[in-house]
């Protein structure tokens, strides 16, 4: 009989712990899909300002926030910026959705491996990105 110790993954799991693990993988994946959620959002008004300051001209002033302070700046120096984080906005929404995606299948292969059915093993659907929409709003200051 040899020595070596039980792997945790190689150990069955008890009814309570298989759910426990479930709700878990669950809320970390429900946690990604409202991120995503919230970093569209962001995209979608750093957008609405880009989108308003594009027909001003380039010495126009305008304000920014930047950490709690209120900054004048002129439109030509906020439009690269706003692009750029704009950019970055999309390539967090890329990471959080590989990741989210990651997440679905783990949770899937899960369900599969512990054989979950019913009202416990709900369809993990993947995150929904918000498409585009043509807004006309002038609520932007500039």
């Amino acid at each position: 009989m040899s020595d070596a110790p039980v792997k945790e993954a190689d150990a069955p799991l008890t009814p309570e712990q298989v759910q426990y693990k479930y709700s878990v993988l669950k809320q970390e994946y429900d946690s990604m899909a409202q991120k995503i959620a919230e970093m569209e959002g962001e995209k979608h008004e750093h957008e609405l300002v880009h989108t308003a300051l594009e027909p001003l001209e380039e010495d126009r002033k305008c304000f920014r926030l930047i950490g709690g302070v209120l900054v004048e700046r002129s439109a030509k120096e906020v439009k690269p910026a706003l692009k750029g984080n704009i950019e970055q906005i999309e390539k967090v929404i890329a990471t959080l959705t590989n990741n989210a995606n990651a997440k679905q299948k783990e949770i899937q292969d899960f369900i599969e491996k512990h054989r979950i059915a019913g009202s416990q093993a709900q369809k993990v659907d993947a995150p929904k990105v918000e498409e585009k929409k043509e807004s006309k709003t002038t609520g932007v200051l500039a």
